[in-house]
This record gives structure tokens, C-alpha cells and sequence, in this order.
């Protein structure tokens, strides 16, 4: 769409749009406290002026600027009781870049998109939205804009069948609420809608939320469709993932950032007719999408938990110097085609050469889906625990976190951790970004040795793909063995070393570990400290900080 500028004062922002259709309107308007400060700032909203009865409204609120921000909204005031809320703010953002008197200038636009239900015909307000950016200004669309809903039973059959017409393949993330208090919890849900045949299902990039305890429910591991009506269309949807997400500190929590590559078949277009009557197995195409899902907010009102001289998670007094963490989780098992050894091999041939030299006090970590803290005798034990396990998994970040801990007192006593791992994490409590704030609030810092495995996660496979005889209908036996690239996860990990000061070395075969050895020396030798200090937005409550150590801390007693 574009917009044409109609007005502007020192005050107030009134922009008005180009129209596409005569039932699609568009109306800017930025209403600021202190708009002399940021006078680029430009809020506005798109939804169609005219829906049917039991047709969900779209309603996009847009805010621009020539500078980078961020912004965080406020609960929805919906005046209309026959309005419902049915999901969102679903969050996209876009940048951009234009040229002014010569200069190159960046413009970023963020959109929030809410989805609502009319259940009575007539004329609706469209709810008026605040947000805040990160310093605290507010900013607030125009009230007393509506729109039009209609019973037309005819315009609705034709949607029907024009929407028949296409392709639905979303990943969504549901809450069972918006607004909760601080140590409650919400639930979160990841859907699958789809009306094509889907073969498989591999996690890219697994949910993230800051500043809260993230709990995994556990589902069937053989994911099931079942039929359902999304978009007034007929779909099948399958539970992906399910957790109970309680919030380490009050203000407005975001889920984000959870992709999936999905592989569907579907018929070749190009086949004749009579030959896929005869031959339909080998008349269909195989593709695939990665799918993201858009962010999903919700509000967490402050309350008096615990008493505030519990201090759990103080600084001990005396200090080990390192905690070594080793992924002890299957990927590391994995061989590839231009290696002699394993990952895990690598690992072993590291410890065996790094601990004789050493020279400081340690203690050692082993992780798969949970942390397990370990005497120095027992790494042998453990040397071959998880190959088979059904404790397979790999918590990175909750292993870092129970490694910055003494065994016995679970106060913190480390000043610095060594990470030996692949560099997946898929099943933490906590998030990267929630980790780090952590290391850096008490300067911690973190060396990294990553190997370079490329496989990351198994497909999910369908129970439709099989046949009555258990069969696999497509014979492509590398769905089972596929090799995903190493995306954000690596980088997460490789993000955690560098702001904490610490070095980051990826090992990829034998003849690099002798190097590896001697970085990993030089930096425990120099006994850097992380320069850097927490968000600003990070300010948990002591008591929910206490709870989450407490947790890792209990968990971290437990064998693998």
C-alpha cells in the first residue's frame, strides 16, 4: 500500500492512504506524550472497512521510523462486547533503505497484527493499541475509527470456494492467556495447519523466551493430524510442542523465533492424467518450506513471592576457577564422511590432553537433557552414558548455568566456564539471551570449543505417510538421514563466548585440537572478564532467580 502525506504539525502526524479497493481504508495517525523527540515516528493501522458475521477482522498496527527501536504494546481496549480477541500480536518487522540529499537512511517498520470475531452484524470500533519503545515513550492510534460488519450469506459461500483454492501450511503459537502474575504460568502451545500432505518436519530453530523458565510437556512422539476448520477452511492440524512458561520477572514477556522446515507432496501438474490414475505414487513432487512462527506477547503483573534476604544465588567465597561442561547427547556420536573420529572421540582426545595441564582448580559437567554434576573419577563412567539413552537431549544453556554453581551449596563459585559441545541446544529451561545476562550480572565468562556437527534434529514423521501395512509410502530413505546446516543454534552459542570475553574455536577433525588446547590455555592464563553488563531490560525478581537455581541446581543431582 502506499501513503500519501497529507498534514504534519509539531503535534500531531495525520497520514492518509492510497486506496487498492473502495472497501479497504487506512488510516495513520501518531499521537505522542513527547512526539518533539521523536518526531520521525509514524503509527498507523490497515483493516478492511466491511466483513461478513463469523469472518475474522484483520486489524495491522504499524509503527516507522528512520532509526532503530523497538516496541512493546499494551493490552487491547476492545469497548464492543460482541468483539472478540482470537490471536495475536502476530510481529513482523521490515527494513528498508532510501536515499536523502545523498545520504543513505534506514527506515524500519514494525507490524502487530491482531485477528478478531464479530458476532453481531453492525458498525465496530477498532480497538485503540499503546505501545512503548525502550524508553518508555508511548505511542497510541486514533480512537473512534470502525468498520462494518454484514450477515451476507452469499459473499460468504464465495470465499468459501475461493479459499478452497489455497495453500495452507502455518505454524502457530497459541497461549491459554494474556496477562498473568509474577510466579503464575502460562501455556504454550505449537499448532501445525495444514491442507496439504505433509511428509516431514524438522525444528530449525526451537522457541525462545527471555526472562522466563521455559518447562517442556512431554507429547507423542508420532504426531497425529486431526480435522479441523482454520480460516474457515477445512485443515488438519497436529500439536507440535507444548510447555508451561513461567516468567522470571514482571513486565511484558515475548515468544519468538521457533522455524521448522516442512516437507510436503503434492501432485505433478505435468502428468498426464492417465498415467497418474495408473501411477499415482510416482506422479507426485516432493517440497519443502521453512516455516516461522510470528511473535506471540503476553503481560505479567508484578506480586511479593518470597522472602528478599533469600540469597541462593550469592557469590561464594571462595571461588574455583573453571567448571568444564561436556555434551555428553547423541549428535556428538554422529561420524562424519571426512572424519576418522566422532565428535565425541574429539572431545575425549581433548579432556585427555587439556586436563594434565590445567593448573587451576576445576569441577565437570556433563549434560544431555538435564545437567549432571560430576566427581573427576567418574568421567569414564560416564564416558558412553547417553549413546542409547532415552535422556537424550541437549540442555546447553541449563548445563552452563548448573556449572556456575558449587556442588554442595549451589551458591555461585566460578569464574570462568569451558563449553566442549556441538552447539545445539533444544531442551534448556532458559534462553540464550536469559543465560547471558545471568554470566554477565556476575562476570562469568565463557570459552567455547564447538564441534562442527551438521546434524541437528530428526524429522517428525506422519502417521499419514504410512500405509496399512506400516509401510513408509514414499521411498525416500533420506528423510531419516538428512544433514541440517547448523543455523542459529551455533551462533547462539558462539554469541554467548563473545560477550562474555571469552573465545569461541570451532574443531572440525584431530589436527585442529592441538590449537584449540593451547587458545583455551592462553585465555584461562589471561583471566579475561566479560566488559559487558546485563540489558537494561533484565531485572528479575530474587525470588523467581532463586527458584530457577534451585531447579537446575536439584536436577544437576540427578544421574544422567
Amino acid at each position: 500500500m502506499a501513503w500519501n502525506v497529507c498534514q504534519t504539525c509539531s503535534r500531531v502526524l495525520i497520514f492518509k492512504p492510497i486506496c487498492m479497493k473502495s472497501f479497504f481504508i487506512s488510516l495513520f495517525i501518531a499521537v505522542c506524550a513527547n512526539l518533539s523527540v521523536f518526531a520521525q515516528t509514524k503509527f498507523s493501522i490497515s483493516y478492511e472497512d466491511t466483513v461478513n458475521v463469523g469472518e475474522p477482522v484483520k486489524i495491522k498496527y504499524i509503527v516507522e521510523d528512520d532509526k532503530e527501536f523497538e516496541i512493546t504494546p499494551k493490552p487491547l481496549k476492545i469497548k464492543n462486547s460482541f468483539m472478540e480477541l482470537l490471536a495475536g500480536p502476530y510481529t513482523s518487522t521490515n527494513t528498508s533503505f532510501k536515499m536523502d540529499n545523498g545520504k543513505l537512511i534506514r527506515h524500519k517498520s514494525i507490524i502487530l497484527e491482531y485477528s478478531f470475531l464479530c458476532s453481531k452484524s453492525g458498525k465496530h470500533l477498532v480497538p485503540s493499541l499503546t505501545v512503548t519503545d525502550s524508553n518508555g515513550n508511548e505511542y497510541s492510534s486514533l480512537e473512534g475509527m470502525s468498520f462494518y460488519v454484514i450477515d451476507d450469506e452469499k459473499n460468504q459461500k464465495k470465499k468459501m470456494v475461493d479459499t478452497d483454492k489455497q495453500k495452507i501450511l502455518e505454524i502457530v503459537a497459541v497461549v491459554d492467556k494474556n496477562k498473568i502474575s509474577l510466579g503464575d504460568s502460562i501455556k504454550c502451545q505449537i499448532h501445525l495447519f495444514t491442507n496439504l500432505d505433509v511428509v516431514s518436519l524438522n525444528t530449525l530453530k526451537d522457541l525462545e523466551v527471555d526472562n522466563a523458565i521455559r518447562h517442556e510437556i512431554p507429547t507423542d512422539t508420532q504426531k497425529t493430524f486431526k480435522e479441523t476448520i482454520y480460516k474457515e477452511m477445512p485443515v488438519k492440524t497436529v500439536l507440535l510442542d507444548e510447555y508451561y512458561l513461567i516468567p522470571l520477572q514482571a513486565g511484558t514477556i515475548k515468544i519468538e523465533n521457533a522455524s521448522f522446515k516442512a516437507l510436503y507432496s503434492e501432485h505433478d501438474p505435468n502428468i498426464d492424467p492417465i498415467e497418474a490414475f495408473f501411477n499415482a505414487k510416482s506422479c507426485r513432487i516432493e517440497r519443502d518450506s521453512v516455516l516461522t512462527i510470528k511473535s506471540v506477547y503476553f503481560k505479567v503483573t508484578p506480586k511479593e513471592l518470597y522472602n528478599k534476604n533469600i540469597n541462593t544465588t550469592a557469590v561464594a567465597n571462595t571461588r574455583s576457577s573453571v567448571g568444564i561442561v561436556l555434551d555428553r547427547s547423541s549428535s556428538l556420536f554422529a561420524t562424519e564422511d571426512t572424519l576418522r573420529a566422532n565428535y565425541y572421540q574429539l572431545e575425549n582426545d581433548f579432556m585427555k590432553r587439556f586436563l594434565p595441564n590445567i593448573n587451576r582448580n576445576y569441577d565437570l559437567t556433563i549434560f544431555a537433557k538435564h545437567p549432571y554434576k560430576i566427581f573427576k573419577d567418574d568421567l569414564q563412567e560416564y564416558a558412553n552414558s547417553i549413546k542409547d539413552s532415552n535422556n537424550d537431549g541437549s540442555a546447553v544453556y541449563d548445563a552452563i548455568l548448573s556449572a556456575i554453581t558449587d556442588r554442595e551449596t549451589g551458591k555461585i563459585d566460578k569464574k570462568s566456564i569451558i563449553l566442549l559441545t556441538d552447539g545445539s541446544d533444544n531442551c534448556s529451561r532458559i534462553s540464550a539471551n536469559t543465560l547471558t545476562n545471568i554470566l554477565l550480572e556476575n562476570g562469568i565468562r565463557v570459552d567455547v570449543v564447538a564441534f562442527a556437527s551438521k546434524i541437528d534434529s530428526v524429522y517428525y514423521v506422519f502417521k499419514d505417510s504410512i500405509d496399512t501395512n506400516g509401510d513408509d509410502i514414499y521411498d525416500d530413505v533420506e528423510l531419516r538421514n538428512t544433514l541440517i546446516e547448523h543455523g542459529q543454534n551455533l551462533d547462539n552459542i558462539k554469541e554467548i563466548a563473545t560477550a562474555t570475553g571469552g573465545v569461541f574455536i570451532q574443531v572440525c577433525n584431530e589436527t585442529q585440537l592441538s590449537e584449540a588446547i593451547q587458545q583455551i590455555q592462553n585465555a584461562i592464563s589471561f583471566e579475561k572478564r566479560p566488559l559487558k553488563k546485563p540489558a537494561k531490560m533484565f531485572k528479575p525478581d530474587r525470588g523467581m532467580l532463586v527458584k530457577l537455581f534451585k531447579e537446575i541446581y536439584d536436577v544437576s543431582k540427578i544421574p544422567l
